[in-house]
């Protein structure tokens, strides 16, 4: 599920998504995980977000193109912390303040990113350590949630 260790000053996290949600990834015709997860995330924001957002390209344009403390719509922040491409993931993370809830989401998709380094700019940006520890909770009630499917846990409705 998800564990945070401490070493040396250094947050480490493990994570991996509810057993269900594994299942649904692979449960695409044939597809493999990373074609399934990108099928599932078209499909949650479908009308949702700009066109060709799939692409990183077209994605991080959007996300780094407002000024700094310019927020974007609550489905353009979901759609870029559970984005396919890790890039899209990281950029909106360091670049958008997230709510408890998008934290917790984000949380969830944080493999392959530095959590640590998320946190600490969700820190700088003025979130508190409360609301992190509030994120965290949540986070860990949904992963042990095996009803709460990818697609909902993508578009934050949990």
């Amino acid at each position: 599920m998800f564990q945070v260790t401490e070493n040396d000053g250094h947050l480490t996290v493990n994570t991996t998504l509810p057993e269900a949600m594994a299942r649904e990834v692979l449960n695409g015709a044939g597809d493999n995980e990373e074609t399934a997860l990108k099928r599932i995330w078209l499909e949650a924001f479908s009308g949702r977000i700009p066109l060709g957002w799939e692409e990183s390209s077209v994605a991080l344009k959007d996300i780094g193109g407002g000024p700094r403390g310019e927020r974007l719509g609550r489905d353009l922040v979901l759609a870029g912390i559970t984005h396919p491409e890790t890039s899209v993931r990281l950029v909106t993370a360091a670049k958008q303040t997230l709510t408890k809830k998008d934290l917790a989401v984000a949380m969830a998709f944080s493999e392959g990113l530095s959590l640590s380094m998320i946190l600490r700019q969700q820190r700088e940006r003025g979130v508190t350590v409360s609301q992190i520890d509030e994120a965290t909770r949540l986070f860990e009630k949904v992963a042990a949630d095996d009803a709460v499917a990818l697609e909902d846990l993508m578009r934050g409705e949990f």
